[in-house]
């Protein structure tokens, strides 16, 4: 019993040794990460930086109402922002889609407008460019199907009044359907004034800041494995063999070096939380319907974040134990953290990646720790993402002892 607490007090006082140079190299990383996801958050906010989707209009010179519909629908909120529109020339249209100049060209007939009032079968022509696979294109070529859906059943309109005066011989047949048709065209120009937008919020729905957020509270707690290269890496072979003589397994050994840096990482965590909490009431960093609402909040959402933390540190020890090296240790946890991140949908929705990726996500552990982070920041704790992240915990603790055991003995 007396070795078991020598050995945990002697790697408590080596990492506490380093805590100053922890803290500083803590800040420089939560630095990077909020940088890095702070350019990810203006980047989706800002609908002016977003890619345009390039619109070629062909139409007959002299054509009326061409120039006054493209700016018109310029100036639709929906599209201003999405879809950029230029007048061209058909040959000229060609080129530039075949060169991939442009991503969609509108082909109107001659006299289109005029068709429209009289209820012709004259049809606009859009012709896509095959490699425009972004979801903005994939969406203008739903609302245009929806679009052609719409005027069909208006000219299904158009004919069934037609029919229906000819039938009972009504008079005016001619000018009521005009005025029909200059209805419809009344109602397709104003109906973004004629939908009213809502959002309903549904279990599991955050905000792209909480979840930004959240995302980088578990990748730093995952990296800041770096800054404790040089006291996870394996200890000398001599050592540890005398610890095992002394009735400290090497499994044991293990569990108390995992318990020693789950403890210096609550002090270093809470150190961290001590300097957010100063510079909430300064700055003020509130986030309205999450915990965070209050800075006073921040140390029960931090005390709820432990589970992750242990997490993370049994799986940097797994990470250092099984590269025996400092830096290729560093290397290793670099790179599997940033895999995890980019198959967990850290960077961006998971609805973005095929089927088969998005139920890959739900099996990692940096997606049940984000998850399990969300439901924190909503003041209501997911047991079931808790059973994961505990279960991850244990399992990378479990693979670092088993590690440790046979490798020794295997040198032995």
């Amino acid at each position: 019993m007396k070795t078991i607490f020598v050995y945990f007090q002697l790697e408590m006082k080596r990492m506490l040794r380093s805590l100053p140079g922890i803290i500083l190299g803590s800040l420089l990383l939560i630095l990077l990460l909020a940088g890095t996801f702070w350019l990810c958050h203006k980047s989706t906010q800002n609908p002016a930086q977003k890619k345009h989707i390039s619109v070629g209009i062909v139409a007959r010179e002299g054509e009326p109402f061409i120039d006054w519909m493209i700016d018109a629908v310029s100036q639709i909120k929906s599209t201003k922002y999405t879809c950029h529109f230029r007048r061209l020339a058909e040959k000229e249209a060609q080129r530039q889609i075949e060169q991939g100049k442009i991503n969609v060209i509108f082909l109107i007939p001659k006299d289109y407008v005029a068709s429209i009032i009289r209820g012709e079968n004259k049809h606009v022509t859009i012709r896509f460019s095959q490699g425009q696979t972004t979801i903005v294109s994939f969406l203008l070529r739903e609302l245009c199907t929806a679009a052609s859906s719409f005027i069909l059943n208006s000219e299904a309109g158009i004919y069934t009044m037609q029919d229906y005066y000819r039938e009972h011989r009504l008079p005016h047949a001619s000018r009521d359907e005009l005025n029909l048709n200059i209805a419809y065209i009344k109602e397709i120009a104003k109906l973004e004034e004629g939908v009213k937008l809502e959002e309903i919020k549904i279990p599991d729905s955050y905000s792209q800041t909480s979840r930004f957020l959240a995302s980088g509270i578990v990748l730093f707690f995952f990296l800041w494995g770096i800054a404790y290269g040089n006291l996870l890496t394996s200890q000398n072979h001599a050592f540890q063999q005398k610890l095992r003589i002394s009735s400290l397994g090497y499994p044991l050994q293990v569990i108390l070096r995992n318990l020693a840096f789950f403890l210096i990482n609550t002090l270093s965590f809470a150190i961290l939380l001590a300097i957010a909490h100063i510079l909430c009431h300064v700055q003020g960093m509130p986030l309205p319907g999450t915990i965070l609402s209050q800075p006073e909040r921040l140390w029960v959402f931090g005390a709820s974040l432990l589970p992750i933390l242990w997490m993370a540190a049994s799986f940097i020890q797994w990470v250092y134990e099984t590269a025996e090296d400092r830096f290729g240790g560093a290397i290793f946890l670099f790179l599997a953290t940033l895999l995890l991140a980019l198959l967990s949908g850290c960077f961006y929705p998971l609805d973005y990646l095929p089927l088969s990726i998005q139920n890959l996500a739900k099996a990692l552990p940096l997606y049940h720790s984000v998850e399990y982070a969300l439901s924190c920041l909503d003041r209501s704790p997911s047991p079931i993402h808790l059973v994961w992240i505990m279960g991850y915990g244990s399992g990378f603790l479990g693979i670092a002892m088993l590690w440790r055991n046979v490798r020794m003995r295997y040198r032995t």
